[in-house]
């Protein structure tokens, strides 16, 4: 019975973790590269000047185990952006190697961390 309970509470802390993990949204910048059109998935990597001047904030640890790797910007974060808003001005993926403004969640996949996209506008 003991061992039964201990599951239940593992399973809703898991629920709970996972449910409000995915209601935070955030709005991070960056430029996307490798978007594949038909998976809905690019790499974002923040413009380090941008961070300096406190515009926009770094990845930290999300970069950790990433396979979004440029020489140019470092480590950058898987971003999809399949779940889009269909009604927001810009309900497609952006161009590559434009500087954008990027709203969504966080999602962590095992030890890696993506980010899934919402809502994006270009930096004007």
């Amino acid at each position: 019975m003991k061992k039964l309970a201990y599951t239940i509470c593992l399973m809703m802390a898991s629920f709970i973790t996972a449910n409000a993990q995915s209601k935070s949204s955030i709005t991070i910048g960056g430029k996307v590269f490798s978007y594949d059109k038909k998976s809905g998935y690019g790499c974002l990597f923040v413009d380090s000047e941008m961070v300096k001047q406190g515009i926009t904030i770094g990845f930290g640890k999300k970069t950790a185990g990433t396979k979004c790797i440029s020489k140019k910007y470092g480590n950058g974060v898987a971003i999809n952006f399949s779940g889009l808003n269909p009604n927001s001005d810009y309900s497609y993926a952006p161009q590559q190697n434009v500087l954008i403004s990027v709203t969504g969640k966080w999602i962590k996949k095992g030890e890696t961390y993506e980010f899934y996209a919402t809502e994006w506008e270009p930096f004007f």
